[in-house]
This record gives C-alpha cells, sequence and structure tokens, in this order.
C-alpha cells in the first residue's frame, strides 16, 4: 500500500468537519433572528444530509454551503414566515423528502411547548418531602 488510501480518508474527514462546522455557524445566525420572532428551528437528520450533498464541491469544498443554505433554507423560510405558512411562537422543523441532491426541503410549524410563568408550590413541596428521609450520602436513615 501506498498510504493514499489513508490520506484520501482523512481527507474525507476533514471534508465533514468543514461541512459541519459551516453548518452550525449558519444554525447559530438563523437561530438568532428567528428568536427575535418568538421561532426556532429544527434540522431533521435527512435534512442536514440533503444540505450537506448540495453545498459541497470537491473543488471549493464547504464554502458553496453557505449560499446553499441561504437559498434552499433561509429564502425559503422568509417567504413562509411572510406570507403566513409559519407563525410567531413556532418551532419550524425542516425536513428533506428525497435524497442527496435531489432532496426537495419541506416546513413545517409546531407550536413551542408553553414555559410556566409560575412554579406549583404542592408539586415542589411534595417533591422535597419525598427526599426528607434520606440522609446527605443518598441512602435511607
Amino acid at each position: 500500500r501506498d498510504g493514499l488510501d489513508g490520506r484520501a480518508e482523512l481527507i474525507g474527514v476533514g471534508v465533514r468537519v468543514r461541512v459541519e462546522r459551516e453548518r452550525r455557524e449558519r444554525r447559530r445566525d438563523l437561530d438568532e433572528r428567528l428568536r427575535d420572532k418568538d421561532m426556532g428551528i429544527e434540522l431533521t437528520p435527512e435534512a442536514k444530509l440533503a444540505l450537506a450533498a448540495r453545498g459541497y464541491d470537491p473543488v471549493l469544498g464547504a464554502r458553496p454551503l453557505r449560499r446553499t443554505i441561504q437559498r434552499d433554507i433561509e429564502d425559503a423560510l422568509s417567504e413562509k414566515i411572510l406570507f403566513g405558512d409559519l407563525k410567531p411562537g413556532e418551532i419550524v422543523v425542516v425536513d428533506a423528502e428525497g435524497t442527496g441532491a435531489d432532496a426537495v426541503f419541506t416546513f413545517s410549524g409546531a407550536v413551542k411547548a408553553p414555559i410556566p410563568d409560575t412554579i406549583d408550590v404542592a408539586e415542589v413541596s411534595g417533591a422535597t418531602e419525598s427526599v426528607e428521609g434520606l440522609d446527605p450520602t443518598g441512602t435511607d436513615k
């Protein structure tokens, strides 16, 4: 063996790392913008794979991924919000139908779980009563 197989495998790992790093960076930016609209976003594993397939070029590496995310996710998401298909207070779930570069992204809104404004005192006092019989080491007295 001349070592080329190992080098090709190492290059493949480096490409995957760069694609994932770019995807995360774009995701953080998008999360911040959606938070201003009381929204969030989740990408299914299928959507992540489709983005990686579309956003990677053997010559350019992961550089086209930024444009792919902007065109295929951000632009489509903006239109869905503008036309009222997705609303404030929702988590946007991005999925992909099909595989690879031919996949079609789908967007659906799921209602965010409400965050309670107050703590139920009865619930908390019941929790403390259940641990009163334990010593600090976590064993019964």
